[in-house]
């Protein structure tokens, strides 16, 4: 059951995506929401960071030479002890023109069940941002330097 739910966001995010109708991607992520790397994370706080983000990263994978993009939930299963928590895992495939693999990465997942309907909240993606660029430096370093400012304060 969790393994079909996981899946369901998996597919309805990735068309959404992968079509550009990025509007359809709010019915299945809550904002704010987090990506993390292996070096870098990024918290998008509004439908539009959300927006500029998924509209950079699909035509980066355009540029690489992707022409489909698809995601396989490999497991899936309640958090412990919160049945409104779902934690998964699942590989996402880069396919070139003829459906060839051009890469893969693996990817944990997090799922809230929020107003009635399972949403990702955090997407941690076991491959690194300079190799796949999810999201530009510009973002992860308006971040890096906003939460220096609040260390920072908190400090004192």
């Amino acid at each position: 059951m969790m393994t079909e739910t996981y899946q369901h966001n998996l597919d309805m995010v990735s068309s959404a995506f992968w079509t550009r109708q990025f509007g359809r991607m709010l019915d299945h992520l809550c904002i704010p929401g987090q990506i993390v790397t292996t070096e870098s994370e990024m918290v998008m706080t509004n439908k539009d960071e959300l927006f500029v983000l998924a509209a950079d990263y699909r035509d980066r994978l355009i540029a690489l030479g992707v022409r489909s993009y698809h995601r396989v939930c490999l497991r899936a299963d309640y958090a412990p002890r919160c049945e409104d928590m779902i934690l998964g895992q699942h590989e996402t495939y880069l396919l070139g023109d003829d459906a060839t693999k051009i890469d893969s990465f693996s990817s944990h997942m997090t799922l809230m069940h929020v107003d009635g309907k399972w949403k990702g909240i955090r997407i941690g993606n076991l491959a690194s941002n300079k190799r796949f660029c999810f999201f530009g430096d510009d973002f992860a370093q308006d971040q890096r330097t906003a939460f220096a400012a609040l260390s920072k304060d908190r400090a004192v």
